[in-house]
């Protein structure tokens, strides 16, 4: 299996929606030390945003921001990149990754525009067409 057709599998698999594809030397490097912490000097970068807006955030009892409505983002990305290093391992054992969110090596907002992902705006989030910019974003490289 090449390696888009294992990410398009894994995200199909996870329902996640949004994602792309670029060079890592298309991207922005904003701490380079993460790059080096996983090993990782050139390859590519995978982009992709998880919608976080719920149907739980339309009462009129919310006292919280709309993204602290849902389970914490850290546990799910968390959980997620276990799964995709078990997955990854198991395809490419010989490869090396690195997954991130929040503290990212890449500018993320800039890769995830550069990557189709949708656009930003003038509050400098992305902005998607399906979700706005009620999303997390993630990447792997």
């Amino acid at each position: 299996m090449n390696g888009a057709q294992f990410f398009c599998d894994f995200f199909e698999k996870e329902g996640i929606e949004l994602y792309g594809f670029l060079p890592l030397e298309a991207c922005k490097i904003i701490r380079p030390y993460l790059l080096e912490r996983c090993g990782v000097t050139a390859g590519s970068a995978v982009v992709f945003a998880v919608p976080y807006y719920s149907p739980a955030a339309e009462t009129d009892s919310r006292n919280v921001s709309l993204y602290a409505v849902p389970r914490d983002y850290h546990l799910y990305f968390k959980e997620l990149s276990q799964r995709f290093f078990e997955a990854a391992r198991k395809e490419f054992p010989t490869a090396k990754f690195g997954f991130f969110s929040d503290h990212s090596p890449i500018d993320e907002v800039n890769a995830a525009a550069a990557a189709g992902l949708g656009i930003i705006g003038r509050n400098h989030l992305l902005i998607t067409e399906k979700y706005s910019s009620f999303v997390f974003l993630g990447e792997i490289v």
